[in-house]
C-alpha cells in the first residue's frame, strides 16, 4: 500500500525546479524564463512569460494560453505525471 502523502498543488509555485520542468513541458522549449504568481482568489497559481500562461487550479483545472488563445496541453497524462514526480498532488480539491 503507497502511503506517501502528495504536497497541495498549489505549494508547486514556491519550487524553482518543478516550475521549470512544467514550464519546459507545455511550452515545448527547454530553460523557457518564467514568473509565477498566485490567483486573485488565492485558489491557483499561473506560472507565465510574454507569450505562454499555464494556470493551475488546486481543484486540478488547469488551462493553457498562448499568443491569446486557449489550448489542450501537449501530453495530459504525460503533465499529471511530471506533478506527481515532484510530489504534488493534482486531483486535490
Amino acid at each position: 500500500m503507497n502511503t506517501t502523502t502528495l504536497k497541495p498543488l498549489i505549494s508547486i509555485a514556491e519550487d524553482t525546479e518543478a516550475c521549470q520542468e512544467i514550464f519546459d513541458f507545455v511550452s515545448e522549449k527547454n530553460g523557457s524564463s518564467f514568473n509565477t504568481k498566485h490567483t486573485e482568489d488565492g485558489e491557483g497559481f499561473a506560472i507565465f512569460n510574454n507569450d505562454l500562461k499555464l494556470v493551475l487550479y488546486n481543484n486540478g483545472k488547469t488551462f493553457f494560453e498562448a499568443e491569446g488563445d486557449s489550448w489542450e496541453l501537449p501530453n495530459p497524462f504525460k503533465f499529471v505525471d511530471l506533478i506527481r514526480s515532484h510530489g504534488y498532488d493534482i486531483d486535490r480539491g
